[in-house]
């Protein structure tokens, strides 16, 4: 049994079935089903119904699946009557026999109308089936279009909804950025504003520390003249002492540990000018220079300067490093 025959068998035992319930009821091939359902539609075997999604197939009922043919043209009921006219002209004239074949003419007549009538009425009915089946393929086609359309606009859809989500993740991306922008062009304004006042208070301090090293300058040329000006009235007051010490004491020298008397020996031998001795903390200041004791004991030689320590005096200059040989030279 071919696909056909078993699609008209099941859609006769149960009419308006889907395209589903079919290939379940067959268990054929959905290809194969599809195309032998699309075929026998073609044909006029099935009619559709429904609509999309639940189309469903019938079998075309049998006066229009198969047109009827004309009995007999109207020229064959024509030529009957005429033999049956010949019959009656041969006959015997029998007016029993005549009215009989009368009657049966008059029937033959009106069987060949109601023939023609059906006959007419069947062709029409065949050309309203074809174009019902056309107009139904055209509906069938137009509705497959119909669907393609939609899915198309879905996907169109779809596709715009896709953009427009892209479009408003761009644009808050772009509003974010815009925003960070903003704070990084905010924060280098506060950066430069920051800058600008470091380098006004690095010239401030520059013009400060300018100033004070000028200060420090001027200061130490200060504190050098005032220590010159102390040097010199320091060796003045000493020479006043000693001055004054040889006139209570005639040549009786000061026991002060720190500022023992200091004369020369050029003055107490004549009348030369008073000459600058070399003091106790001058000799403390050259021991802490590093100076040798050789080169101190010249310069005291030099001075020509005699010196009377006490004891202390001496224990001062041992605490204080004095080589031996400048305490010895000092003793005398």
């Amino acid at each position: 049994m071919s696909i056909n025959e078993q699609i008209i068998d099941i859609l006769k035992t149960k009419s308006n079935l889907t395209a589903s319930q079919i290939i379940a009821a067959s268990a054929k091939p959905r290809s194969s089903v599809f195309k032998a359902l699309t075929e026998m539609v073609k044909s006029g075997q099935l009619v559709k119904g429904g609509s999309h999604p639940q189309i469903t197939y019938a079998v075309t009922h049998p006066s229009i699946q198969q047109p009827l043919e004309p009995l007999n043209n109207h020229s064959d009921s024509t030529n009957e009557l005429s033999k049956l006219s010949k019959t009656v002209q041969d006959s015997n004239r029998n007016p029993v026999y005549i009215i009989l074949i009368s009657l049966i003419a008059i029937l033959l007549a009106l069987l060949s109308y109601n023939v023609y009538q059906y006959v007419a009425s069947t062709q029409e009915l065949n050309r309203l089936h074809l174009q019902i089946t056309q107009q139904a393929q055209a509906l069938d086609q137009v509705q497959s279009k119909l669907l393609d359309n939609q899915q198309e606009l879905n996907r169109r859809d779809i596709e715009l909804n896709q953009l427009i989500q892209e479009k408003n993740e761009l644009s808050l991306k772009q509003d974010q950025q815009q925003k960070e922008l903003l704070a990084q062009k905010q924060l280098i304004t506060e950066l430069k504003e920051k800058v600008k006042l470091i380098l006004v208070q690095l010239d401030n301090e520059r013009k400060l520390s300018a100033k004070i090293v000028k200060e420090n300058a001027q200061l130490k040329e200060q504190i050098k003249t005032v220590q010159e000006v102390v040097q010199q009235q320091n060796k003045l007051l000493e020479a006043h002492a000693f001055d004054l010490n040889l006139l209570k004491q005639g040549l009786h020298l000061s026991a002060d540990p720190l500022t023992s008397a200091v004369i020369s020996k050029s003055e107490l031998g004549g009348n030369s000018p008073l000459i600058a001795p070399v003091s106790i903390d001058q000799i403390l200041t050259w021991t802490k220079q590093g100076m040798s004791s050789i080169e101190i004991i010249e310069r005291i030689k030099d001075s020509h300067s005699i010196y009377s320590l006490l004891p202390e005096t001496v224990q001062m200059l041992k605490d204080a490093k004095v080589s031996a040989d400048v305490i010895k030279f000092l003793q005398g």
